[in-house]
């Protein structure tokens, strides 16, 4: 499989999963919107473009969040969004990043490992 180097010398292999035009339709398969339709992850063209978020990895400045900090995150908005298909709650009341970060913070502490 052929790669290119980002600009900050990480290689990315040309395929479907590293490109801009990558999206998935309502059953949840890869698809292009670029014009291929359907694709296979490793499917590659001569349209392909690198994504955004590849394009700065290497870059550095990033942090790294906590394992605990994702599961109590992924946690909480399965817990809301249940209560919501229930019509226990309305969507004004599903919690925001900024929210569930500062619970989580209050009970344990910085949400970041590094």
């Amino acid at each position: 499989m052929k790669t290119v180097k980002n600009e900050y010398g990480i290689s990315i292999k040309v395929c479907c999963a590293s490109c801009v035009f990558k999206a998935l339709d309502n059953g949840g398969l890869r698809i292009c919107t670029n014009g291929r339709g359907h694709v296979k992850r490793t499917d590659s063209c001569d349209g392909w473009m690198m994504k955004r978020g590849l394009e700065n990895a290497g870059k550095g400045g990033g942090k790294v969040k906590k394992g605990d900090y994702l599961r109590f995150n992924h946690e909480q908005r399965q817990r809301e969004m249940q209560l919501f298909f229930d019509g226990k709650i309305k969507d004004k009341e599903l919690s925001n990043n900024a929210q569930l970060r500062t619970k989580y913070e209050k009970l344990h502490g910085d949400i970041y490992a590094l």
